[in-house]
C-alpha cells in the first residue's frame, strides 16, 4: 500500500503571523470547523497506514469438525454446549498470540461442523487444548453434569491436533463430585443463589 503523494499547502509564515496578531472576530471560530480537524486526522492516519506494511495474520487456520458425547455414547444433557480451542502454538511476537477457536455443538447429536477463530474460519493449525462450556437457556453456566476437569484449561485432558482429524472427536466422563442442585445446575456465584446447592463447584464466568 503506497501513501498518497498529496502534500497540503500550509499558509506562508508571514501571513499566518499577521492572521494571529489580528483581534478575534465574532465568527472567527468558523475557521476551526470539525471537518478541518477530521481531514488533518485522516491525512495522519493515511501516512501511518502506509508505513505499517500491510502485514497479515501470522497464523494458519484449518477447518475441522467433530463430535462430543459422554463415555457411554449418550448425549450431554445441556441446552447449549460450546467447545473452546486454546491453541498451543507459540505467539508470533510478544504482542501477537493465536486466537482461541469456538465451536457450537448440536446438542441433539453432539456434532459440530465448524470452528471460528476471531474473524477466521477454522482453528489455528497445530495442537489446541479444549475446554467444554455448558450453558442453560439463560446463558448461565451449568455444573454437575460433566467432570470439572473439562472446564479448566490447566486440567483438561482434551487435546485436538489438526494433523489428526480424529482428535476432534471427544468423549467426556459424567460428574462424580459432591451432590448438585436438582437438574445438575448450580447458580452460586452468578447472582442467583439456590438454597439447595450442597458443596457444588462454583460456576465460572462465561
Amino acid at each position: 500500500m503506497e501513501a498518497s503523494s498529496f502534500i497540503p499547502e500550509w499558509p506562508h509564515p508571514t501571513a499566518l503571523s499577521k492572521f494571529m496578531s489580528q483581534p478575534p472576530r465574532p465568527n472567527q471560530a468558523s475557521y476551526l470547523k470539525p471537518h478541518s480537524l477530521t481531514a488533518s486526522s485522516l491525512l495522519v492516519a493515511v501516512v501511518l497506514l502506509a508505513g505499517c506494511g500491510g502485514s497479515g495474520d501470522p497464523f494458519s487456520y484449518v477447518q475441522e469438525k467433530g463430535k462430543i458425547t459422554l463415555t457411554d455414547g449418550s448425549m450431554i444433557p445441556a441446552p447449549h454446549i460450546t467447545l473452546i480451542f486454546l491453541s498451543q502454538t507459540p505467539p508470533a511476537d510478544p504482542k501477537t498470540y493465536p486466537p482461541q477457536g469456538i465451536a457450537e455443538v448440536n446438542v441433539a447429536d453432539g456434532t459440530y461442523d465448524s470452528i471460528t477463530s476471531h474473524k477466521e474460519k477454522g482453528v489455528v493449525q497445530g495442537k489446541s487444548k479444549v475446554i467444554v462450556r455448558l450453558l442453560d437457556d439463560h446463558d448461565r453456566p451449568i455444573t454437575g453434569v460433566i467432570g470439572v476437569e473439562y472446564t479448566d484449561v490447566s486440567k483438561t485432558p482434551l487435546l485436538a491436533d489438526t494433523a489428526k482429524p480424529d482428535s476432534f472427536n471427544f468423549t467426556v466422563t459424567k460428574y462424580s463430585g459432591p451432590a448438585q442442585v436438582p437438574g445438575g445446575r448450580n447458580y452460586q456465584g452468578m447472582g442467583n443463589p439456590r438454597p439447595h446447592a450442597q458443596g457444588g463447584v462454583q460456576s465460572g464466568q462465561r
